[in-house]
């Protein structure tokens, strides 16, 4: 059983297919299953779904591959502290402010970012966690509808949150899933470097 954090999916009935991987390997695992009102209402309940005695909630979506020890492995990250909100991938490319960090960040195991970006894998303390959804549902333009990554770096901008991206990645996109939401296929989109299964 966890001991510092609580798991919660994000999932499509689409792609119900991996959810027996998922609890395999989480066996606490909360599920939210989309129920077709767009993906921040999925998202927002995922989050909700924490543990008030946990200290911190992390939210995975249904299209991730996970790392060996996967729970072992995000409890040792959360050891850190509650300083940062930890996110699990970190995109091989699209982020050309990043590019300069990587060679560094490949040596020292981490990248510090002020921006949260993907939306994977996240763990966000739990004491943020109804100030940060409160905060999101006040964004109500339609183009925020699909895009729960995008109100939460808002969030965490807003209250000076940095964003810890361990290096490897502890989570992967599957890259044989196209984007529900109309973004293409995963195979562009993976992991700068991958932990590894």
């Amino acid at each position: 059983m966890s001991k510092k954090v609580n798991f919660s999916l994000m999932i499509h009935p689409k792609r119900e297919k991996y959810l027996s991987y998922l609890k395999n390997n989480i066996p606490d695992l909360k599920v939210n299953w989309d129920e077709g009102k767009g993906v921040w209402d999925t998202a927002r309940r995922a989050w909700l779904s924490y543990d008030p005695d946990k200290e911190f909630q992390c939210v995975i979506q249904d299209d991730v591959i996970l790392c060996n020890d996967f729970v072992d492995k995000v409890e040792k990250l959360v050891e850190k502290g509650d300083e940062y909100v930890y996110n699990l991938f970190m995109r091989d490319k699209g982020q050309s402010e990043l590019r300069d960090k990587w060679k560094q960040g490949f040596k020292d195991g981490y990248i510090i970012w002020w921006k949260l970006n993907w939306a994977l894998g996240v763990v966000v303390p739990t004491k943020l966690v109804e100030d940060m959804v409160a905060f999101c549902d006040k964004m109500t333009d339609p183009k925020y509808i699909n895009r729960d990554d995008e109100r939460m770096k808002e969030y965490f901008k807003s209250i000076g949150k940095k964003i810890y991206y361990p290096i490897p990645c502890l989570v992967e996109h599957r890259d044989e899933e196209d984007s529900l939401i109309g973004f293409g296929s995963n195979r562009g989109r993976k992991a700068v470097k991958f932990l590894g299964e």
